[in-house]
């Protein structure tokens, strides 16, 4: 009887150590089974082109590594700040990158963009990862650089404004600098007066001579005074139309060097 109870015992302790060492295996089966698989997401998103000016069409590209040694399919979806903007169906076979993208118009601002995928795959197996690392990036607006162009074309506007206020002054004080051209008509005729005048010829000789030494110089002076009132002229031209001026010694300059 005793030794019947013993075998008894035994083939009941064997039997439910046994039930325990299934339970266990069938756990730890379990835990070995709900491993993840040797796929991912890469975890940068990134663009077709940069930078990215307010208006322009990208591309916007995703991808996903499979080297699990299995096919899996899912959905890739894009987000915008957060904003689905973009579904896209894939299939991603073994040993291969599966470049993912969709299409946008860049807008002006401070974006974030990130890429999520779904798939569908035993309930035992997952994906190392399922999202990748946000990327941001700030566009400008292009009012902002028509302003600055606005605003640099309207300071030299006003810079020019000012320089041609400041120069009226300068050219009404060299065309003050021009002389008077008298006129050698009136002491001709003085002259001949004179040698009408005077009887005897030694004072008509007299007479003669000072008058053409006086005619002479009055030549010259008015030859001189014509050539100084031209320069001027020239002169106040140049400071009146200094832009131009500027600009042709500029260009001089740069022929000089050249």
């Amino acid at each position: 009887m005793k030794r019947s109870l013993i075998i008894l015992s035994v083939i009941f302790i064997v039997y439910f150590n046994g039930g325990l060492f299934r339970a266990n295996a069938e756990v730890i089966d379990n835990s070995l089974t709900q491993t993840s698989m040797n796929a991912r997401i890469l975890s940068q998103v990134w663009f077709s082109s940069l930078p990215i000016n307010d208006g322009d069409s990208i591309k916007i590209y995703g991808a996903i590594q499979n080297n699990s040694g299995l096919s899996f399919s899912g959905t890739a979806t894009f987000y915008l700040d957060d904003k689905d903007i973009s579904d896209i169906h894939f299939e991603s076979h073994p040993d291969n990158l599966l470049a993912i993208s969709t299409d946008w118009l860049a807008l002006p601002g401070t974006h974030n963009f990130q890429l999520k995928i779904k798939a569908a795959i035993p309930s035992n197996r997952s994906l190392l990862s399922y999202e990748s690392d946000v990327s941001t990036i700030t566009i400008e607006k292009k009012i902002v650089i028509e302003i600055k162009k606005d605003t640099i074309i309207n300071n030299i506007s006003n810079i020019v404004s000012s320089i041609d206020e400041a120069v009226v002054p300068l050219v009404n004080k060299i065309e003050d600098l021009k002389k008077p051209v008298s006129s050698t008509s009136t002491s001709v005729v003085s002259s001949n007066s004179q040698v009408a005048s005077v009887g005897n010829s030694n004072s008509q000789n007299k007479n003669l001579e000072q008058s053409n030494i006086d005619k002479s110089q009055s030549t010259n002076n008015k030859d001189i005074d014509i050539v100084f009132n031209a320069s001027m002229s020239i002169l106040a031209f140049m400071v009146k139309h200094w832009a131009w001026t500027f600009s042709s010694l500029l260009v001089l300059l740069w022929k000089i060097i050249h």
